[in-house]
């Protein structure tokens, strides 16, 4: 995203990829950053496996 906006500015409209359509940015420090629209996943894919991982050894441990 090339676009650099006002040090005051909050929010830019701007195409989202995800959502397909125009939607408002979040901008910080003149950048444009994530959308507003769409809440980004809690955890990444690697967090939700090793956090499913931990879980399943809690429930079944290793006995050695």
């Amino acid at each position: 995203m090339p676009h650099h906006y006002p040090k005051d500015t909050t929010e830019a409209p701007y195409w989202c990829k995800t959502c397909g359509r125009t939607t408002q940015h979040r901008v910080f420090d003149g950048r444009l950053a994530h959308c507003l629209e769409h809440h980004a996943q809690e955890f990444t894919k690697a967090q939700l496996k090793r956090k499913e991982q931990a879980e399943k050894e809690k429930r079944e441990p290793k006995l050695f």
